[in-house]
């Protein structure tokens, strides 16, 4: 755990890297479900992954 933690302190977390999916939080019989909007997840792996190739 300690030597977790040092690696952490030396990452910086700026807005453009992080990710944010849309979708709807729901309470199952158990556990908090989540459900992804699907034409949203799509969008962002091509605007994540995709790169134009000459």
């Amino acid at each position: 755990m300690k030597y977790l933690a040092t690696q952490v302190m030396g990452y910086s977390f700026d807005g453009e890297g992080m990710h944010s999916l849309a979708g709807v939080t729901v309470m199952g019989e158990k556990f908090e479900e989540f459900y992804v909007d699907e034409k949203s997840l799509y969008e962002l792996i091509l605007k994540v992954f995709y790169e134009e190739v000459e």
